[in-house]
C-alpha cells in the first residue's frame, strides 16, 4: 500500500510534467520558431519516451499495489513490457545523443570537430531511426518470452514484475542489453567530461572578467549546457542503481517484493525529474508557461 501511494504520486506527477513539456515545446515551435534550438528535437523525443515509459510501467504497478490483480492478459503483458523496454532504451540513447550534440554546440570554433556544428542537425533524424530500430530489435525477445503472472508466490529465475514475468531470459539478450548500456553510457560520460572541461575554462575567463569589472551573465548556451549536465548526472545515477536492482532481481531465486518496489521507484526518478529540470532551467519554457497562464486567465477576467 505504501509503494502504491508512491507509485500513484510519481505516475501522476510524471505524466503531468512530461505532457506539459510536450505542450510547451509545441507552443514554442509554432508561435516562436526563431527560439527553437537544435536540441529541442532530442528533448521532445526524450520526453515522449519518458512519458511512454511512465504510462506503461506506472499505471500497472499502481493498480497492482492497490490490490487489483490479473488485469493483464498474456497479450497485454507482452505489449506493456515491450513498449516499456523499448522506450527505456530510447531514453538512454536520446540522453547520450543530447550530451553529444551539446558538446558539439559549445565546442570552440578552432577545435578538431568544429565542422560538425554545421552538420549536427543532419545526424538527428537518422539517429532517431537508429535508436528506435535498435531497441525494437533488441527487445523483441520480451515479446516471445513474456507472459502474465498467474502465481504471485512463484520463485523462478528471470526478470518478473508483479503482473508480468519473463522467465526465459537468454544470455544473448542480456549481453545485448549490457553492451547497449555500456556503449551509450560511455559516450555520455565522455561527452560530459568534455563539457565540464569547457565550462571550467569558461569559468576562469569569467573570473578574469570580474576582476576587470566586466560583469557578464551566463549565456543561454552555458545555461543549456548546465541543464544537460544535470540531466546526464541524474540519468547515470538512477539508471545505474536501477540496473543493479534489475540484475539482482533477475538472477535471484527468492523474489523480494521490497526490492522490486524500490527498483520501480528508482526507474521513475529520471522520467519525473527530467521535465522538472527542463521547466525550471529553460527560460523559454517558463516564459511560455507564463503566457499560457495569462491567456487562460484573460477570458475569466473579462467575463
Amino acid at each position: 500500500m505504501i509503494f502504491g501511494i508512491f507509485f500513484l504520486c510519481q505516475t501522476g506527477i510524471g505524466i503531468l510534467e512530461n505532457s506539459l513539456v510536450l505542450l510547451l515545446s509545441s507552443y514554442i515551435s509554432f508561435t516562436q520558431p526563431s527560439q527553437r534550438k537544435i536540441t529541442d528535437k532530442i528533448l521532445t523525443q526524450l520526453t515522449f519516451a519518458n512519458l511512454a515509459a511512465i504510462i506503461t510501467r506506472g499505471i500497472p504497478e499502481t493498480m497492482f499495489s492497490f490490490g487489483i490483480k490479473h488485469f493483464l492478459s498474456d497479450v497485454g503483458c507482452k505489449a506493456v513490457m515491450y513498449i516499456y523496454s523499448v522506450n527505456r532504451g530510447v531514453s538512454i540513447c536520446s540522453t547520450s545523443l543530447l550530451s553529444i550534440i551539446q558538446a558539439i554546440i559549445i565546442s570552440p570554433n578552432n577545435c578538431r570537430w568544429s565542422w560538425l556544428k554545421l552538420k549536427a542537425t543532419n545526424f538527428i533524424y537518422p539517429s532517431f531511426f537508429f535508436f528506435w530500430a535498435l531497441n525494437m530489435i533488441i527487445n523483441f525477445h520480451v515479446i516471445t518470452e513474456s507472459s502474465a503472472t498467474k502465481n504471485y508466490t512463484l520463485d523462478t529465475n528471470g526478470y518478473s514484475m508483479n503482473y508480468c514475468m519473463t522467465p526465459g531470459i537468454s544470455f544473448i539478450f542480456i549481453m545485448c542489453i549490457l553492451l547497449r548500456d555500456i556503449v551509450f553510457l560511455f559516450i555520455m560520460m565522455f561527452a560530459s567530461v568534455y563539457i565540464v572541461n569547457l565550462l571550467c575554462k569558461h569559468q576562469k575567463k569569467l573570473q578574469e572578467m570580474k576582476k576587470s569589472n566586466h560583469m557578464q551573465k551566463l549565456s543561454p548556451e552555458t545555461r543549456a549546457t548546465q541543464t544537460v549536465l544535470c540531466l546526464v548526472t541524474c540519468f547515470v545515477f538512477f539508471y545505474s542503481f536501477n540496473s543493479f536492482l534489475i540484475v539482482h532481481i533477475a538472477f535471484s531465486n527468492q523474489k523480494d517484493i521490497n526490492f522490486q518496489g524500490i527498483s520501480v521507484l528508482f526507474s521513475f526518478c529520471y522520467p519525473v525529474l527530467c521535465p522538472f529540470l527542463l521547466i525550471n532551467t529553460d527560460s523559454r519554457f517558463s516564459k511560455a508557461l507564463h503566457v499560457l497562464r495569462k491567456q487562460s486567465s484573460t477570458p475569466l477576467q473579462s467575463s
